[in-house]
């Protein structure tokens, strides 16, 4: 046998290398490498204790040898193919073979705890040794087909895991081979072949184990750089889209707001000349590019950028709603949140909030015969909005109606923003808007309605 504190020195150091390896990357193969490290450990521990100092004989064979360190010896083998299994993640690229190997574990599991029973229960050493010797090898065969598998797919990590695993099958086999054919040698003059066995292997599974933690260490950094690559091309993107909306926004306002104005002037001119005589048509034609020119405007909001918060939103639409309803002589009075948090809002779901306001007062204008009208916002868990008109409210038969007065519009437009809009009728009629404030922070999955 190796010297005691060379062999068991190194395996300690194994031990508390995985454990620290384990505590700064968190792979499951670091532990069940302690693990193994442990038992392993703890069998060559027991091995030197029982050479040094048996308790007891029976057969010329020690009970203190046979209790513990078959056992533990093959509860070692367990926590190893374990950790083979993580370190070439046989869980998704062999997921056949690793059924295999996960059940020859709990059978290798089910045998430990069997032979520790066993030898508990009878003093048959010989029939035990053979017992063992023959589990042994078939174990050892087992491992030879899996690393034949293992070569034949011929991965880096593969090569190391099988370059280790050979050293300590081979150490194993001349260890119990030697002993069969040799019975007269002692464990001291046999066991060294599975000692020299483990130190190879730790040796490759050690360089194995850096290896993919550079190589993962390095996988992460490139993924890193990619992401920032791919952050770096949407922000490009997302400046050159802000820059598209402001282009859009100006050529809308320069070229077809300058026209409609222009077509709204020259019919103006031509109701002045005309008299009284002007047409019906005539007159059709200034409201629609009046309305024309509005809607063009809105539009214009909607896309500039600078209007993509929570102050520039409220901003407008106050200024829109008092003089909307100050044509048709109705007072407006707007109250809004106290402080006003600068939230960024996008352009989707800042026109959505305004088109559901625009649609409401329409339908005051038309229908609640009123001189005053509330509208008030809030920020609490939602973002609320408040319209009342004070007025003799909306029919019953105008409320239930399936389409015609903009009500299902503005419960289309709510629902797009993941919220709801609730009607109650009082002394007039008051429309309540509920927002999730997560929807004013999404820019995402809003279609236009």
């Amino acid at each position: 046998m190796l010297p005691e504190t060379l062999i068991l020195g190194l395996i300690l150091f194994q031990v508390f290398f995985s454990l620290a390896q384990w505590y700064f990357f968190r792979r499951t193969e670091y532990i069940y490498y302690a693990a193994y490290a442990i038992t392993i450990g703890l069998y060559f521990f027991i091995k030197y204790r029982a050479d040094v100092n048996s308790l007891l004989h029976v057969e010329g064979v020690q009970i203190y040898e046979l209790f513990l360190d078959r056992s533990v010896v093959f509860i070692a083998f367990y926590f190893y193919i374990e950790f083979g299994k993580a370190f070439v993640n046989m869980n998704n690229t062999l997921p056949r073979l690793n059924k295999v190997v996960t059940g020859v574990g709990y059978g290798i599991l089910a045998f430990a705890l069997t032979n520790f029973i066993f030898t508990g229960l009878t003093h048959d050493a010989l029939f035990q040794a053979i017992v063992y010797d023959i589990v042994a090898i078939s174990l050892a065969l087992f491992g030879i087909c899996i690393l034949y598998v293992l070569i034949k797919r011929n991965t880096i990590l593969d090569r190391f895991l099988v370059l280790g695993s050979s050293m300590v099958i081979i150490g194993a086999l001349l260890f119990v081979i030697i002993r069969i054919v040799k019975p007269s040698w002692s464990n001291q003059n046999t066991i060294i072949y599975f000692q020299v066995g483990v130190i190879l292997e730790l040796i490759f599974l050690n360089t194995g184990l850096l290896y993919k933690s550079k190589f993962t260490q390095d996988k992460v950094l490139a993924s890193n750089k990619e992401k920032l690559k791919k952050l770096e091309e949407n922000e490009k993107e997302l400046i050159s889209l802000q820059t598209m909306r402001h282009e859009i926004s100006n050529e809308l306002q320069m070229e077809l707001g300058e026209g409609f104005s222009g077509i709204k002037l020259m019919t103006e001119m031509l109701k002045q000349r005309m008299g009284n005589e002007y047409s019906r048509e005539l007159e059709r034609i200034s409201e629609n590019s009046e309305n024309l020119v509005q809607s063009m405007n809105e539009i214009v909001w909607s896309l500039n950028q600078s209007n993509d918060d929570l102050p520039a939103m409220l901003a407008y639409i106050r200024e829109y709603a008092v003089n909307f309803l100050d044509q048709v002589h109705i007072i407006c009075n707007v109250r809004l949140p106290e402080p006003i948090v600068n939230l960024r809002i996008s352009g989707m779901v800042r026109r959505h909030i305004f088109l559901m306001i625009k649609e409401a007062l329409n339908n005051i204008i038309k229908h609640a015969n009123t001189k005053h009208v509330d509208i008030g916002f809030s920020i609490a868990e939602d973002f609320t909005i408040v319209i009342s008109d004070h007025g003799k409210g909306i029919p019953e038969s105008i409320l239930h109606r399936s389409s015609g007065n903009g009500l299902n519009n503005m419960r289309m437009r709510a629902a797009l923003l993941h919220g709801e809009m609730q009607i109650s009728i009082c002394s007039g009629t008051t429309i309540r808007f509920t927002i999730p404030l997560t929807t004013l922070y999404t820019t995402s999955n809003f279609k236009d309605g």
